[in-house]
């Protein structure tokens, strides 16, 4: 009779690599262990749109306006919601964000006020390719929830360069900056103020527009 510790297979080094790789896959494997799975917080995107307007008909006798793709000062060209807690210190919010870059929900918003403003035969978006009277090129230079004082604001500045396409000359530039008081402290108290002064710019936009009209219509 072969003793029983004689009868059982002594363990290899394979083999204890093999119940290793083993327990390592069983620990890994999503739910094997049952240990809580970490999940991630969802981030909630927002809108910077304008207001709903009473809509006037193109203008036949007005010139016609190309909107250029705005550009972003650095710092300002994502989708990150930005605010100021320490001077000359930007950063952003981990779970809020803007749908799309800032900038281009600004081309957007500019171009929709501006097809309704009734000062232009047409409205047109640079990606149309079709030739304009004229041409708004615009920048956005700061838009930030700043926390230097209480309560926060939106700080929001826009440069505005008005060109005719004829000889491409400059008709007329402007800064715009505004500062809008937050309703709370929060991100989403930030994109109320920031759209409050959303609508005030587009304003001055038209303003902007309806004089550098006046300008290019003097140099013909």
């Amino acid at each position: 009779m072969i003793p029983l510790r004689q009868s059982m297979p002594r363990p290899t080094n394979g083999t204890h690599a093999l119940w290793l790789l083993l327990l390592v896959a069983w620990v890994l494997l999503p739910g094997c262990s049952g240990l809580p799975q970490s999940q991630a917080e969802p981030v909630t995107s927002y809108l910077l749109e304008g207001p709903r307007l009473n809509q006037l008909p193109p203008n036949p006798e007005g010139p016609s306006l190309t909107v250029n793709p705005p550009g972003a000062a650095p710092g300002y060209d994502s989708p990150d919601m930005l605010y100021i807690e320490t001077a000359h210190q930007l950063d952003h919010f981990a779970r809020h964000r803007w749908i799309d870059t800032p900038a281009k929900m600004l081309q957007a918003a500019v171009i929709t006020h501006t097809e309704v403003s009734g000062l232009f035969s047409r409205v047109l978006p640079a990606r149309a390719r079709m030739s304009s009277d004229l041409r708004l090129e615009i920048e956005l230079v700061k838009l930030h929830q700043s926390f230097l004082q209480q309560p926060s604001q939106i700080e929001l500045s826009i440069r505005l360069n008005l060109i005719a396409n004829s000889d491409n000359r400059l008709v007329s530039s402007q800064l715009f900056s505004t500062q809008e008081t937050t309703p709370e402290e929060t991100p989403y108290g930030g994109v109320i103020a920031a759209n409050r002064a959303l609508s005030r710019g587009l304003e001055v936009i038209n303003g902007f527009l309806e004089r550098g009209i006046e300008i290019w219509r003097q140099r013909l």
